[in-house]
């Protein structure tokens, strides 16, 4: 079955590749399952929205999270993606909520829209307990 996902999950990356006459604009998409984020590294422009698909294709809910990172401005998650962060205490991040964050329940994909407004290299990780996917998003 996740061999299936997997690759329907492919497909659909080209598509959207492909379908992406817009340069000023970027389409990214990470698949989580419970070891990783596929791609691990993923790249946008500094000031240029930037789509982000997030794709669940495990056992349990993911997250993506980023702790700082600084943005013109994010627009509202897609309804699967809306989650409350109050008395998320993670001993992976702690302190405020993350600036960027999606949510994405078995079996689903979220949609999140930002501008970035810094380049650099910015950490992704799953926020939930026990978790330990990670990834780097590049700003350039």
């Amino acid at each position: 079955m996740h061999i299936v996902r997997f690759l329907s999950f492919l497909i659909g990356v080209v598509l959207l590749a492909a379908c992406n006459a817009n340069p000023s604009s970027a389409t990214v998409s990470v698949l989580a399952d419970e070891n990783r984020f596929s791609p691990a590294r993923v790249e946008v422009l500094a000031g240029k929205p930037a789509t982000l698909y997030f794709y669940n294709i495990g056992d349990q809910e993911h997250q993506l999270a980023i702790q700082k990172l600084p943005m013109i401005t994010q627009a509202k998650a897609d309804p699967l993606a809306a989650h409350v962060m109050a008395g998320m205490g993670s001993p992976v991040m702690t302190g405020n909520p993350p600036e960027l964050h999606v949510v994405a329940p078995v079996g689903k994909q979220a949609k999140l829209t930002f501008i970035p407004a810094k380049a650099g290299e910015y950490i992704f990780q799953c926020i939930l307990p026990g978790h330990t996917e990670k990834g780097v998003l590049v700003v350039r």
